[in-house]
């Protein structure tokens, strides 16, 4: 009897062992599909999400290579774009202001221009900051007759419309009209000699842009296309793609031309999902000629915006020869501001500077 006892116990004991393996077999099974839905599924999102990225970069790299083509045969494109996730939109872009300080008389030398407080949101007195004490200007009321004057117009195309500017003391020099908004539309302010020279001028010229932007549980990235770069983002960091239409040395050492196509009109609109939809793109007008200077001494590049930091960079990191030239950080404006400011100086005294700026329809197709 006592052996029929022991021969039950080993067969329960016998029992219980498949169950605890199965148990454990069960159990690590589950382990197993945790961690792959804890660690590979945001590994897999975040590899499509890089994949939907890299193939929007060369949708944008197509619109960017038609849009520069626009400055040449003035024929509108049709650029496809192929959307598989996130959201395509035409919105506003960065505003730019060029400003060329080109002094010729070695008297002026000295002179800088730089206009501030032109990107705040309410407006009640742009700044012009005139250092250098060869180029003061005299009191404004007395202008064309004195040494120097300050010009401010609003630019439509090819016509500007004369706007009235006053003195506010310190060598700062401001708008009368309290009610003018520089946030919007392109601007040229100007300083005239007495011969009706300009002798320094700024250009403020605003954009749309063409940008595609998709965020998931993995990452948050975009790409965009705008004044003839391209950019992408990954999170909070913005890397140049493919630099603007700018050459340090054109035609020689000391030719600096930039073009800037800028993508105009209220028609804003933007597309969510997968999508095939064409870009439309048209110049509006001709090409015009904004400044041709042979006498610029330096010039100074101030963006505003949501990429304004990534364009400063992007000026400061640009591979340029010494012996043509130089980029470098306003100390009091610099990259991470607000409105940041690069100056590019030529390794000669002067040189020959052209603005090309193009005004060209963008909308995306219905």
């Amino acid at each position: 009897m006592g052996h029929g006892a022991g021969s039950a116990a080993a067969h329960g004991e016998a029992a219980v062992t498949p169950v605890i393996g199965t148990v454990m077999i069960l159990a690590i099974t589950i382990l197993g599909i945790g961690t792959i839905m804890l660690w590979g599924a945001p590994t897999l999102q975040a590899i499509q999400d890089r994949n939907a990225l890299t193939a929007m970069e060369g949708e944008f790299l197509q619109v960017r290579t038609d849009t520069l083509e626009l400055l040449i045969d003035k024929s509108s494109r049709l650029p496809e774009v192929v959307v598989e996730v996130g959201t395509l939109a035409v919105d506003r872009g960065t505003r730019f202001l060029l400003t060329n300080n080109a002094f010729g008389d070695p008297d002026d030398t000295g002179c800088d221009m730089h206009v501030t407080q032109w990107n705040d949101a309410v407006v009640d007195g742009f700044q012009v900051a005139i250092t250098g004490t060869p180029c003061s200007i005299a009191d404004l009321p007395a202008c064309p007759a004195a040494p120097y004057c300050l010009e401010l117009h609003s630019v439509a195309g090819s016509s500007t419309i004369d706007r009235p500017v006053t003195a506010n003391g310190g060598g700062v020099y401001t708008t009368v009209d309290v009610d003018l908004d520089l946030t919007t539309g392109d601007w040229v302010f100007r300083i005239r000699d007495a011969s009706d020279a300009a002798v320094a001028q700024a250009w403020l010229l605003s954009t749309n842009r063409v940008s595609w932007e998709h965020a998931s549980s993995a990452s948050d990235v975009a790409a965009y296309v705008e004044a003839g770069a391209v950019f992408e983002r990954n999170g909070p960091k913005v890397f140049l793609l493919k630099p603007p239409a700018i050459q340090e040395a054109a035609f020689g050492s000391n030719d600096f031309l930039v073009r800037m196509p800028m993508y105009v009109g209220d028609d804003l609109s933007a597309i969510s999902g997968r999508a095939s939809v064409q870009l439309f793109i048209g110049q509006v007008g001709n090409s015009q000629v904004r400044v041709s200077d042979a006498d610029t001494t330096h010039l100074r590049f101030d963006f505003a915006g949501s990429l304004a930091e990534a364009w400063c960079n992007s000026l400061l990191f640009r591979n340029v020869p010494a012996s043509v030239g130089s980029y470098a950080e306003d100390a009091a404006h610099p990259c991470t501001a607000l409105v940041p400011s690069v100056i590019f100086t030529p390794a000669s005294s002067e040189m020959s500077y052209e603005l090309i700026h193009a005004r060209i329809t963008a909308r995306i197709q219905s």
